[in-house]
């Protein structure tokens, strides 16, 4: 699975892990949430044990009942990291909850925050975008 999500200008308004359910199949109803949700910004989906070929043949049946002019939603591995950091980088909300795509997360995050500039080290924090607070939080459902 290669994206190019390097490159990409549009920025993810949320991250959402998607893993096989307890039967082992894409879940079907976290996908069609995601997708209908992806009307109001690019969705990420970050794929842990599960191929795209699973999540397409879902979304599949899902994707014809929405308009064409949605941002929809872009696929990376959990375990992409320069994939991860970009997609933490500007999203709002990130949902998950296996440990791997948690361990994954908090691994890329150091990549994601903006670093330290001479100033900060002078004493002055006033470098950190407001979107970036101390209290951010990872893991299943939290607000970012």
């Amino acid at each position: 699975m290669s994206l190019s999500v390097y490159t990409c200008h549009v920025r993810p308004q949320a991250l959402i892990e998607i893993a096989p359910d307890a039967d082992g199949q894409a879940p079907g109803r976290l996908l069609m949430r995601a997708y209908a949700a992806s009307q109001t910004g690019l969705i990420v989906l970050s794929l842990t044990a599960i191929t795209s070929a699973a999540v397409d043949e879902v979304l599949d049946q899902i994707v014809p009942h929405f308009p064409l002019n949605i941002a929809g939603v872009r696929y990376i591995s959990t375990f992409d990291h320069g994939a991860l950091a970009w997609a933490l980088r500007d999203c709002a909300s990130v949902f998950g909850d296996s440990g791997p795509f948690l361990a994954a997360i908090f691994e890329a995050a150091a990549d994601a925050c903006p670093r330290p500039t001479a100033d900060f080290e002078r004493g002055r924090t006033r470098m950190l975008p407001s979107r970036w607070h101390q209290s951010r939080q990872v893991g299943m459902g939290l607000r970012l």
